[in-house]
């Protein structure tokens, strides 16, 4: 049984399908590093970014060891219907917020592709400028899904990532195949301990405090 299936029976209008499976996503963010494909349109304020390359083995530092990791194709599959909801921000700063996904297309040959709108004012316009000079790469916060969203081999040298929740886009000025730079980092506290409050609805309320949880917020 999938995640998808086992949680379905748990959500109503409220939570839709793709929802359900990322309010189970294994844990904490993590933070990766692309290398820069950016095209920059200053007039409509886009930036569009591979912001995860597919099937591209990655070098990641891990509790002290090497690992290498690969993003399946369809790690990301229905993130489009949530396009607006992701948040792009300068570095993996939630107080730095520059801008939001305007499309998010998961179905790309090359990767996640992400054309994302960059508000105007100051860090807007530097990050715009940025972009274009080819001085910003583009990062991503994520994390696996609780089941089956991660597959390790036998030495737990490699890792596939099959499904994970987006939680957001960063534009970060690290630079992708110097050294480690594609780093390991916990950034999102992991879901309180304890049980959740009574509820008419309590699958649902377990649903919804995942997402909370992971940054994300039920559409209206």
């Amino acid at each position: 049984m999938t995640i998808t299936d086992q949680y379905l029976g748990m959500v109503t209008g409220d939570v839709d399908e793709l929802s359900a499976v990322e309010a189970f996503a294994a844990g904490p963010m993590e933070m990766r590093a692309a290398a820069a494909d950016v095209s920059v349109a200053f007039a409509e304020r886009l930036v569009t970014i591979v912001a995860v390359p597919y099937e591209t083995p990655s070098p990641l530092y891990v509790r002290g060891e090497w690992i290498t990791e690969t993003v399946d194709r369809g790690a990301f599959r229905g993130v489009e219907h949530r396009a607006r909801k992701v948040r792009v921000n300068r570095g993996h700063d939630e107080e730095r917020t520059v801008g939001v996904a305007r499309k998010l297309d998961p179905y790309d040959e090359r990767g996640l592709m992400a054309t994302l709108r960059i508000s105007q004012g100051p860090t807007g316009d530097e990050t715009l400028g940025l972009c274009a000079d080819g001085a910003l790469d583009a990062s991503v916060g994520f994390a696996p899904a609780i089941n089956g969203g991660e597959i390790w081999t036998e030495n737990r040298t490699h890792r596939r990532i099959m499904r994970a929740f987006l939680g957001h886009i960063a534009l970060v000025p690290n630079p992708v195949y110097d050294t480690a730079n594609v780093l390991d980092v916990r950034a999102v506290a992991a879901p309180p301990a304890g049980p959740l409050p009574e509820s008419d609805t309590p699958r649902l309320s377990e649903v919804l405090a995942r997402l909370r949880a992971l940054g994300y917020s039920p559409r209206p």
